[in-house]
């Protein structure tokens, strides 16, 4: 049987990056799969050790620093996973491309939502920013501690395209690993054209009701739909559909809040649209109050 790839995290001794170790640890438990913590190291001028075996020559403090962090991971994981089932390596290179090389070989890139050197807000760190766009596997960005995630739903919002299908599937089997039910977000609005003000008079009142229950009932089948395709695959698993009237980013916010995990599509492959998460992947990733899970259209 071929190995199965790990689950990675990123430490960098920062609380965040405690978390994201925890969450991890637990994580790889749940799926079967080894652990392994990325710590990473660099200063002004010194050369990337990423695809080599041998590590550049760096300050003496700088690799004891580094050394002791890669223990300090090891020492949280191992509270939740057998020591035999983690490994770890100190990299010389920035976080980000340390992450994102590592991601090739990963099952899914775990980080912490900040690390040291940002401001200490609410928003995403440029490191969990970078990883979560550029990574060649899921990406789950870590937030709120680990044991207020237990036992609640899995959540993944959808558009009724091909290109959520990954997330809807990433997030059913979570939600059956854990045990927990899957709610499936399809959330609309009407076009901000309809409500502008010199639109408004020129579109008739009929007009704006039929439109409005079109966008409802499209809403409604996408929801359904990716309902089904989840209990097809997961007969035992309970799954919850529903289509709100909100901007997608906020409904998914707010569901995040009593949510253990958000699960959000990234933009598809083969154009300049791949480089980039969409606005509402972004949105939900600066402001979910759970973890939140980033898979990619492959």
């Amino acid at each position: 049987m071929t190995p199965s790839l790990p689950v990675t995290v990123g430490f960098d001794g920062s609380s965040t990056a405690t978390t994201a170790v925890e969450w991890a640890a637990a994580e790889a438990a749940r799926r079967g799969e080894r652990l392994r913590i990325i710590t990473a190291t660099h200063h002004p001028g010194m050369p990337s050790s990423a695809g080599s075996t041998s590590m550049p020559l760096m300050p003496r403090t700088l690799g004891t620093r580094a050394d002791e962090r890669s223990k300090q991971a090891r020492e949280i994981a191992a509270r939740r996973l057998p020591e035999s089932d983690i490994d770890s390596a100190v990299v010389a290179d920035r976080a980000a491309a340390a992450l994102l090389e590592a991601s090739s070989q990963a099952s899914m890139v775990v980080v912490g939502h900040r690390g040291h050197g940002t401001l200490t807000s609410a928003l995403l760190g440029s490191v969990s920013m970078a990883v979560a766009e550029h990574a060649q596997c899921p990406v789950v960005v870590v937030r709120g501690a680990v044991e207020e995630a237990e036992g609640r739903q899995v959540a993944v919002g959808v558009d009724g395209t091909s290109e959520s299908e990954p997330a809807l599937l990433f997030a059913a089997a979570a939600a059956a690993q854990r045990k927990v039910p899957l709610r499936v977000v399809c959330a609309w609005v009407m076009p901000q054209a309809a409500w502008a003000d010199e639109t408004w008079q020129t579109v008739p009142a009929d007009d704006w009701v039929e439109m409005s229950d079109a966008l409802s009932e499209a809403a409604r089948v996408a929801a359904d739909s990716a309902a089904a395709r989840a209990r097809a695959t997961w007969p035992d698993l309970v799954v919850e559909a529903e289509a709100p009237i909100a901007a997608p980013a906020l409904a998914l916010e707010d569901i995040s809040r009593v949510s253990g995990l958000v699960v959000v599509g990234a933009r598809g492959v083969g154009t300049m649209r791949e480089f980039f998460l969409g606005s509402v992947s972004r949105s939900v990733l600066h402001q979910s109050a759970c973890p939140v899970a980033v898979v990619r259209a492959q």
